[in-house]
């Protein structure tokens, strides 16, 4: 579902702030703990783009990736401004759609339409 709203857990309602929220610290754990079964590494994103200030282009490149897969929210912001630094850094993109959200899906639709038509990203429709 490309929005977020609001979710039932529980039988509680919660907001989609909080939602996120839980989703966000979720996430922290999961990639902490492949950071340490895959001899990943982990880096603090200070931008919208996680290659604005980071070392990440470096760090992809020593492995010789090419391709990037972008997840997470929001598809108008944080995923599209990544992408665009990965185009402009020459990598070939992919966006996982159910893994991405907006607050709007007037926002959302915009954001995909931009990453598959202008940036030429591979939309993936399923996981």
């Amino acid at each position: 579902m490309p929005l977020i709203q609001k979710a039932k857990l529980f039988h509680f309602t919660i907001s989609k702030e909080l939602a996120v929220a839980i989703f966000m610290v979720l996430w922290l754990i999961f990639m902490r703990s492949i950071k340490q079964i895959l001899g990943s590494f982990w880096m603090d994103k200070r931008h919208y783009s996680a290659f604005s200030g980071t070392d990440l282009d470096i760090r992809l490149r020593e492995r010789k990736v090419d391709t990037v897969i972008l997840t997470g929210v929001l598809t108008d912001i944080c995923v599209l401004h990544t992408a665009i630094d990965a185009y402009n850094l020459g990598y070939q993109i992919e966006v996982v759609e159910p893994a991405v959200a907006s607050l709007s899906e007037e926002n959302h639709k915009f954001a995909l339409n931009h990453l598959q038509n202008v940036l030429g990203s591979t939309i993936i429709e399923t996981i």
